[in-house]
């Protein structure tokens, strides 16, 4: 339990890194340009919220927890969800697939 509190607890602090202040500055990356960026916690994988602009890469804040995400956009028929489980933090710049 202490893995998810801990940085549950110390998300909002501002480092180095540019953290925002509401939660950590995430960027993600997508091998095609101009899809929408879609995120759910892992814990309720319905929810697909947008995620900042269109890819590639994209910025947005996160707070910390685990993640996974999708895309949609002219060349995906319906939003793609990824099956990796991103944890942030330490993941702090996401890869994905399509």
């Amino acid at each position: 339990m202490g893995w998810f509190l801990k940085p549950r607890l110390n998300g909002n602090v501002p480092n180095k890194e540019g953290d925002g202040p509401f939660g950590l500055n995430i960027y993600v990356h997508t091998q095609r340009q101009g899809l929408r960026i879609l995120y759910s916690p892992i814990y309720h994988t319905a929810t697909r919220l947008a995620f900042g602009g269109l890819s590639t890469p994209v910025r947005g804040y996160l707070a910390p927890g685990i993640y996974v995400f999708g895309a949609e956009g002219p060349a995906l028929p319906a939003p793609v969800f990824e099956d990796t489980p991103w944890r942030i933090p330490p993941d702090m710049r996401i890869h994905m697939l399509v």
